[in-house]
């Protein structure tokens, strides 16, 4: 469920933009309508799934900003929310609990952070498989304020790369191409990310050995191919080996202390087509020749906002530098301010 703690964040993207273009989306004279905002991101992995369900509106009386703190105007008080498996119509309600004391909080920001509701439902209930559709509803009393379906991401794998992953130690020069391959048999995946752990020790002033990461956007949003109509996947998205140099180079600062580099992990996470067409969405409208208009998406019916898919998560560790590479590291004009031994 770690997975959650990084992708809560789009409902408040959502929710934010409603609020910075309320005008644009409600009369503020009218009597005040309430609009379901709801996040859900499936994933197998998890021993449960949470659903955000909140409202969003505009009062004549009261700001935006004013309302994100208020949490009669930010939560249902009398909603039920329902998964639904397609294939068979068997209903399950979730349990309305409280984010924070199930180790989820919510970052400080314009909304309020306590309470933080959610809904639960845990995958020995569920029992989610590979490819399986579900409905999330949002009722009030006998009548579905709101609906959406998608589908759990199977199992996919990483395939050996080049230079050799399965190597005990992998060589990286500035020439060489690394290739990172993934295969899948499973339906459901449109995208992929592709990202490397890199982990090392840094000594730190007071002379402390401190463990540290850096994660390197290998290749994202990498659009899922098909073999001759099937839909079972072999990809080998590259990167020139320079490039993992270039981005030490640029992400750590030059420190007094020494750094020794241990290994890396490669990590694939695949994403849903709701999400994929989210963040196509949300980057239609950015760059210096964007307009003022905030874009939306959203997958629910009803003229609700939000945003229902799902994500899966592979991840291989343990990958060490061979000599040649660690040297590179160490003494090439790229790395060498940065003090690794």
């Amino acid at each position: 469920m770690s997975f959650v703690k990084n992708i809560l964040f789009v409902l408040s993207v959502i929710s934010a933009s409603m609020i910075a273009g309320c005008s644009n989306d409600f009369s503020l004279i009218d009597t005040p309508k309430e609009i379901p905002v709801v996040y859900g991101m499936l994933r197998l992995q998890d021993t449960a799934t949470y659903i955000r369900v909140e409202r969003g509106f505009a009062d004549a009386t009261k700001s935006g900003i004013e309302l994100a703190k208020d949490t009669n105007a930010l939560f249902h008080k009398d909603v039920v929310v329902k998964l639904i498996k397609v294939a068979t119509g068997e209903s399950f309600t979730l349990q309305k609990v409280d984010g924070n004391k199930e180790g989820y909080p919510r970052a400080d920001g314009m909304f309020v952070n306590a309470p933080n509701y959610l809904y639960k439902i845990k995958h020995s209930i569920l029992a989610p498989q590979a490819d399986m559709k579900v409905r999330l509803e949002v009722r009030q009393a006998e009548k579905v304020l709101t609906q959406a379906t998608a589908q759990f991401i199977g199992d996919y794998e990483i395939l050996d790369g080049f230079p050799n992953f399965d190597a005990p130690f992998v060589p990286i020069t500035a020439q060489s191409q690394l290739t990172v391959g993934l295969r899948s048999d499973e339906k459901v995946a449109k995208f992929y990310d592709i990202r490397v752990h890199l982990n090392y020790d840094e000594i730190e002033a007071n002379g402390n050995r401190v463990a540290k990461t850096l994660a390197w956007d290998y290749k994202t949003r990498i659009v899922r191919t098909s073999n001759a109509g099937s839909p079972s996947t072999a990809m080998y998205p590259e990167r020139a080996g320079i490039d993992m140099f270039h981005y030490l180079a640029d992400a750590l600062p030059v420190v007094s202390g020494a750094r020794y580099f241990k290994n890396f992990d490669i990590e694939i996470n695949a994403g849903g087509p709701e999400l994929f067409d989210f963040l196509n969405v949300a980057l239609a409208n950015t760059g210096i020749t964007a307009s003022q208009e905030i874009p939306t998406y959203t997958n629910f019916s009803n003229g609700a906002y939000g945003l229902l898919s799902s994500r899966s998560r592979v991840i291989r560790r343990g990958y060490r530098l061979n000599d040649a590479a660690a040297t590179l590291l160490k003494d090439g004009d790229l790395t060498r301010k940065l003090n690794f031994r």
